[in-house]
């Protein structure tokens, strides 16, 4: 088991570190004038205290000794110099202190008390009596007595007359020092009244001295921090604000209880025993009540942000939170922006819950979110609140218009707003001064006070969090005409599709006066019917299924595909012909849809023929070349100008035909680039046109199967 010296020894090395960095920090910074260099004075002597000490217990021998009682002797005596030079100066602050403390009268802060120019000398001659009172006690002068009793003591009015006395407005300036102080006085004072009257110095409250010292260094350096003519500039995290005050909060709560164990060994052993029991367990009850309770912890915030903080917000680190909740959706969540978003907002004020309503695309407002307890209702889409709030884009504080409604401008509150005890705040999401949402806000766990900073940063929050919700209604609009405009361009080629089917059976028409009683005729146009059936057909489950979408691929015989197309054809004029075909292209395939595959050459004759006078030639070649199959198209017509092949005939919806879509080239390079080909064109006026497509080759199974 550690030793109480080998503690102690621990505890006042710390309370040296803790103070001597104080101390250099002031010192750099420059110590300023007046309280600004007592308190650099003050530091120092707390220091090398926190060293004597230290020394003194680690077997330092007399020189240690006799430095520590110099040291607890001085160590009142600086910091009672200080406080009375605030007392003649007064307290000028970095601010005047939170918004809502302001008092409009004045705005220099000074102490309202009269300087007493006595108490110096009172002070001295307790430090002179103390050190007096060591050097008589010799080897035990380390040890307090009558005389730091009273310097203790006088130490901590100055300290009660220095808060009395300061301001309100301004008296947050100084309530870290004070509460600092005080401490630290109180400490004295028990120790000493108690070792006076035991005779003998508790060596558990001894050894822990040093520690309570060294956690007390953080309340002077915030106050320092808030004081302009201490001239310390720096800047404490407020989490590390909050934890380091519920360290000093549990080392009160455990000062506590240790007081009550003293006060049951010292009425005797009959309470000895009970204190025993009962002790640990109501430490175990309250320390599980303070940690289960989300009330208690809203109250800490709320009392950290209002006596140690200028502002109660620390803006950076809540715009980057509100951010990060905002567009850092949790596992799973589809779609929980505003979830999110009424999250986001209820963070910022503690709140337990809340409603968020989002205008949707027919203009009404619809409930997008809801937590908690909040038992708002619907919105109509003419209630006066959101023509109130898109035009004074206020906050509403609920409470406030219950009690003075003649404060908002004659604004009505809907039944299910006014009509719900939890409804505390009422906060317009609105982007470039259109209202995008609305969030009703449930009541904290701890009273907070609705200052400027609060509607302040629930106006920026809220227009941060419209922006992100105008996004996904922009999102949600684009992902919808996508849709349509997909649903349109298939239509298209439904439509282009079905017009070269028209066209077959048009020209059949026109032939069948002629060769009705040729039964070879006969023949061709019971399978070319059957063929504008079957392609109808599957246009119809495109329609119906959305096939495009899903493309079918299979392996697909290049010669038969070829030979099909040009066969459909046969009737026009001039009549397209195929020339032998490579024998390398008999048992290789390519992988597509065999009724696309079979349009897209279809398309390229229809073209030729309909650019190329009766008497000319269309010409269909094919071979292979490497791993792609070359398919040529070569026609003898009027041929197109180099402008027209790169600026017009693969657009879609540009076409030179009467009759004609525009889609028919557009289709067929889209496709060709979708299986890996691509088309290229070779052109001039009135010189003629060969296109040549390029498709990946695949190995086929059976050379034969594929065939038929």
């Amino acid at each position: 088991m550690i030793a109480p010296p080998q503690v102690g020894l621990a505890g006042y090395a710390l309370a040296a570190a803790a103070w001597l960095g104080l101390a250099a920090l002031l010192g750099a910074r420059g110590a300023g004038h007046g309280a600004g260099r007592w308190l650099l004075a003050a530091a120092g002597v707390e220091a090398a205290w926190g060293l004597a000490m230290a020394a003194s217990l680690g077997d330092g021998g007399a020189l240690a000794t006799g430095a520590a009682g110099i040291a607890e002797a001085l160590r009142p005596l600086v910091w009672t110099l200080m406080l009375l030079t605030l007392m003649r100066e007064g307290v000028s602050a970095v601010r005047p202190g939170p918004p809502a403390a302001v008092e409009a009268s004045g705005s220099t802060p000074r102490l309202r008390g009269r300087f007493p120019y006595a108490a110096p000398a009172l002070a001295i001659a307790l430090a002179l009596a103390s050190v007096a009172s060591s050097v008589t006690l010799g080897a035990d002068g380390a040890r307090p007595g009558v005389a730091h009793l009273l310097a203790a003591i006088f130490a901590l009015v100055c300290v009660e007359q220095v808060y009395l006395n300061t301001d309100a407005a301004h008296r947050w300036a100084i309530n870290p020092l004070c509460l600092a102080l005080a401490a630290s006085f109180v400490f004295d004072i028990v120790l000493i009244a108690d070792a006076l009257r035991t005779g003998s110095t508790d060596a558990g409250w001894w050894a822990a001295r040093g520690f309570a010292h060294a956690l007390l260094v953080p309340l002077v350096a915030i106050a320092a921090a808030r004081n302009r003519e201490w001239q310390l500039r720096i800047k404490l995290s407020r989490d590390l604000v909050f934890h380091s005050a519920t360290l000093i909060g549990s080392v009160g709560f455990v000062l506590v209880f240790a007081a009550l164990g003293w006060a049951a060994r010292v009425a005797g052993p009959d309470w000895a025993g009970i204190v025993q029991a009962l002790l640990p367990f109501c430490a175990a009850v309250a320390a599980a009540a303070m940690l289960c309770s989300d009330t208690l912890r809203a109250r800490l915030r709320v009392w950290v942000a209002k006596h140690f903080f200028s502002y109660r917000y620390d803006y950076r680190d809540e715009w980057l939170r509100l951010n990060r909740i905002v567009t850092a959706p949790d596992a799973g969540d589809a779609d929980g922006l505003g979830d999110r978003a009424l999250r986001a907002l209820r963070d910022l004020v503690d709140s337990p819950g809340g409603t968020l309503w989002v205008q949707a695309a027919h203009g009404d407002f619809v409930c997008d979110a809801r937590q908690g307890d909040s038992r708002a209702g619907p919105l109509g889409p003419d209630e006066p609140l959101l023509a109130w709030l898109s035009r004074r884009a206020w906050i509403v504080e609920v409470d406030e218009w219950r009690r003075a409604a003649e404060r908002y401008d004659g604004l009505v509150l809907p039944a299910a707003i006014a009509d719900d005890p939890s409804a505390w705040l009422v906060v317009p999401l609105l982007g470039q001064d259109t209202l995008v949402g609305v969030a009703v806000l449930a009541r904290p766990r701890a009273h907070a006070a609705v200052d400027w900073e609060v509607r302040d940063v629930l106006k920026a929050a809220g227009r941060q969090i419209a922006g992100y919700l105008a996004l996904r209604e922009a999102g949600e609009r684009l992902a919808q005409a996508g849709r349509f405009e997909s649903f349109n361009r298939m239509s298209a080629f439904v439509v282009h599709d079905l017009k070269n089917l028209v066209a077959q059976l048009s020209l059949l028409l026109r032939n069948a006066s002629r060769h009705q009683s040729d039964p070879a005729f006969q023949s061709d146009m019971l399978a070319t019917v059957e063929n504008v059936v079957d392609r109808m057909q599957g246009l119809t489950r495109q329609l119906g299924g959305n096939s495009r979408s899903q493309p079918r691929r299979t392996e697909v015989s290049l010669v038969a595909t070829l030979e099909a197309a040009v066969h459909a054809r046969r009737g026009q004029r001039p009549t397209p012909a195929l020339a032998p075909l490579d024998a390398g292209l008999h048992g290789r395939s390519v992988l597509g849809d065999p009724e696309r595959l079979e349009r897209v050459f279809g398309h390229l004759l229809q073209n030729a023929v309909e650019a190329t006078p009766s008497d000319g030639d269309v010409v269909v070649r094919a071979w292979v070349e490497g791993e792609e199959a070359l398919v040529e198209v070569r026609d003898t017509g009027h041929g197109m100008s180099e402008s027209f092949v790169e600026t017009r005939l693969f657009r879609p919806f540009a076409s030179t035909k009467g009759h004609g879509l525009g889609l028919g080239s557009f289709e067929c390079r889209e496709y060709l680039r979708e299986i890996g080909g691509r088309v290229d064109v070779r052109t001039a006026p009135d010189a003629g046109t060969t296109v040549t497509v390029r498709i990946p080759l695949v190995a086929v199974r059976s050379a034969a199967s594929l065939e038929h």
